[in-house]
């Protein structure tokens, strides 16, 4: 199994979540429903995702993945020397590596797993998700020199290396109107809509069902005032021209 990891973080494609993806996926793990595992789940067969600090009570830094013929195997890493100063910590992770493996499973294809927050997997699973409906862009890196110069002395091929960020998102036109069964309200106020996941059809004759989040956003004309309320929320300069709070 140790020479199949080995072989796989060779191969592997790396996926580094930036604060604010990091963030979204946390709070979409949170509250995601049951997921079947399926093959086209992960964005590739072999892929080691590393999110910006520690995630969910966990404290998960990494997986990495390797898809096979009736299962994706798994592995879990916690990051080395968390609350060490700058220094230390560099000279630390120069000599014994950044990340330490502590769990290895497997996701079986076909596998209903939990969207608990107890469930390791929760997190990888939404973030999974959210990079397979677009909600974030995958942008490739150039490899600094000195790491170009190792591994061309080591006559490795360069690593492909992608900053996974929140992509640009936008609301379509709202009228102001819900339609209902039968019936339809007008909103003279925005109200936000907090993030939520939503099952979407999709797969011949669209008879699978596969979980889809859907951003916070304002609801109403955009000619009305926001609602108030005791929550305040930022918008990113990427979602609105104006960051906007109530």
């Amino acid at each position: 199994m140790r020479g199949q990891l080995a072989d796989s973080l060779d191969r592997a494609r790396l996926y580094w979540i930036d604060n604010t993806f990091t963030e979204l996926a946390e709070h979409a793990a949170s509250q995601m429903p049951a997921v079947t595992v399926s093959k086209d789940l992960a964005p590739c067969d072999d892929g080691l995702l590393v999110w910006s600090r520690p995630a969910t009570t966990h404290r998960i830094a990494a997986v990495s993945w390797s898809l096979r013929d009736e299962a994706i195997e798994a592995v879990v890493y916690r990051a080395i020397g968390s609350g060490l100063e700058d220094n230390p910590l560099q000279h630390l992770r120069e000599h014994v590596g950044w990340l330490a493996p502590v769990r290895a499973y497997q996701l079986r294809h076909d596998q209903l797993i939990d969207g608990s927050p107890d469930n390791h997997s929760a997190i990888l699973l939404a973030t999974w998700l959210l990079i397979a409906q677009k909600a974030a862009e995958d942008v490739p890196v150039e490899i600094d020199k000195a790491v170009r110069k190792k591994y061309a002395r080591a006559q490795r091929p360069l690593p492909d290396v992608r900053i996974v960020r929140v992509r640009a998102h936008t609301q379509g036109d709202d009228t102001g109107r819900v339609s209902g069964t039968g019936s339809s309200r007008s909103y003279t106020s925005r109200v936000w809509v907090t993030g939520h996941w939503r099952n979407q059809a999709y797969g011949p004759g669209r008879v699978l069902r596969r979980p889809v989040y859907i951003h916070p956003f304002l609801r109403g004309p955009e000619d009305a005032p926001i609602k108030l309320s005791t929550t305040v929320r930022i918008l990113d300069q990427r979602t609105s021209d104006k960051p906007t709070g109530d």
